[in-house]
């Protein structure tokens, strides 16, 4: 399996996003984008079964609507097609993602529109891609397929050619629309990924159908696409890598880093008319384009594995080094006011560990999470230790176990009447030791443990506090001549 190897902590998960054409626009929609949307319909069967899906599927919302209620259609829709889990190795997680563009978005192959419109997409892939997070590789789905015609004296003849335009002749792909859909799409996940710059970009691999065009009996159709696989897929990965530097020419995009691959995935025949038929998918090509996605692809997301986050050491800790910071030592006894001053020093450092703990953490994924955790609260419910916490999004058991520190409350009281420094330092161990904080728990990478600040018994050495003598005696000496004169403190 990709990425067999156990992390030091935590598990595994490669996630592929199937990049499907734009839907069809009413009765405008032209025959290439009932074509696309047929045959991103055949690839999406091919990884779930047809019917309704659940209602947990569907990871970003269709549609929305802005503050006066108009409903909006320049978003991106995403939902999960298929998850998975080795038994074998269960630190090792796989899941297939949905994510379809707005209907009519580059439907019309036409390159390029008004600046505002490419700026609408923009933001919407962006928004799409920072919701779903990173992702392992780029499924892309072209919305039509490749026409081979079937000529017994010629051979075989494609209608495909990568030219300097990247145009396609005659019916099948434009290789143009199709690389700036797939390289926006690209970029977009690599800006939602700002947070790790040393992650590569998603790999890209294009999953083509070949509609074969000519007098083919039906049962030879899927034997005579095995035949010319080779070729096509040769054409079609050249026609796309020219289009796909055609298209970043000028936008800063490294293609050289984009690890790029063709996978002819289903069969069809072109009709007389113009039209295809249903679309036959082929698959084990489809699951060697998966493995491949994931081989070459930007490659797992890690997630800590969930521990015991200390959180009644930690906070001994910073009190003990905040105490040892103290100008001329920590007086004993203290009055409640400094008490609790103290102690929330103490606490804030914890928080301030705890955020640095949440923005280290990987983005939740969002087909690994319960929905009713989405909704969970730092009150109801806690990160502690024993819960079902995988379900759980990774960054929010952060949240709620911080708000277990600011639940805390301390008894002060108690406290300013120890009686020594070693009762007073007890009192406040045994306080913490007893709270939910000793069950706190969440993803934990290695640094936590070391990062943490220590005990030191040091503190135990208290001063006693006292008033300053604020005024002197003041004496007085003989002056010259037998007169007194009064003498500085």
């Amino acid at each position: 399996a990709v990425g067999s190897v156990r992390p030091p902590c935590g598990w595994l998960t490669h996630r592929a996003v199937l990049h499907l054409p734009p839907p069809a626009q009413g009765a405008s929609a032209g025959t290439a984008v009932t074509e696309g949307s047929s045959f991103g319909h055949a690839i999406v069967e091919s990884f779930c079964p047809p019917g309704p899906q659940p209602p947990q599927s569907l990871l970003l919302p269709a549609t929305s609507s802005d503050d006066s209620g108009k409903e909006l259609r320049d978003k991106f829709s995403s939902r999960l097609l298929q998850r998975a889990q080795l038994p074998e190795r269960p630190w090792i997680r796989a899941s297939v993602l949905e994510l379809r563009p707005p209907p009519g978005a580059g439907s019309s192959g036409e390159e390029a529109g008004s600046r505002s419109d490419d700026e609408g997409a923009e933001a919407a892939a962006f928004e799409a891609a920072r919701a779903l997070g990173p992702i392992s590789a780029l499924l892309h789905v072209p919305a039509v397929p490749v026409v081979a015609s079937i000529d017994t004296d010629a051979g075989l003849g494609l209608h495909l050619l990568g030219d300097a335009d990247g145009q396609t002749v005659g019916r099948g792909p434009c290789w143009r629309t199709e690389a700036g859909r797939a390289l926006l799409a690209v970029q977009a996940f690599k800006a939602a990924a700002a947070h790790a710059p040393e992650r590569p970009p998603p790999a890209v691999t294009v999953l083509f159908a070949i509609a074969i065009q000519g007098h083919v009996d039906s049962t030879d159709a899927c034997g005579l696409a095995s035949n010319i696989l080779g070729e096509v897929t040769q054409h079609v990965s050249d026609a796309f890598s020219f289009a796909l530097r055609e298209v970043a020419r000028g936008k800063g995009v490294d293609v050289d880093a984009l690890q790029v691959a063709s996978f002819c995935v289903a069969v069809t025949r072109a009709r007389g008319d113009g039209s295809t038929g249903g679309f036959t998918s082929l698959r084990a090509p489809l699951a060697d384009a998966v493995f491949w996605s994931f081989r070459h692809g930007a490659g797992p997301c890690v997630v800590p594995e969930v521990c015991d986050l200390r959180l009644p050491a930690r906070i001994l800790g910073h009190w003990a080094q905040t105490c040892l910071s103290s100008v001329g030592g920590l007086p004993f006894p203290q009055s409640p006011d400094l008490l609790r001053a103290s102690f929330e020093v103490a606490v804030d450092a914890c928080v301030v560990d705890l955020a640095k703990l949440h923005d280290a953490l990987p983005q939740d994924l969002p087909e690994w999470l319960a929905k009713e955790s989405q909704a969970s609260s730092a009150l109801s419910r806690p990160g502690l230790a024993g819960q079902d916490s995988e379900a759980l999004s990774a960054r929010q058991q952060v949240l709620d176990v911080r708000g277990l520190l600011w639940a805390l409350d301390p008894p002060v009281e108690a406290w300013v009447a120890a009686r020594s420094p070693e009762e007073f330092w007890r009192s406040v161990r045994q306080f913490l030791q007893e709270s939910l904080a000793r069950l706190a728990a969440a993803p934990c990478p290695e640094w936590w443990t070391a990062a943490a600040p220590q005990w030191d018994p040091a503190v135990l050495r208290a001063v006693a506090p006292f008033h300053p003598r604020l005024s002197c005696r003041r004496r007085e000496r003989p002056a010259a001549g037998g007169a007194s004169r009064p003498q500085p403190p």
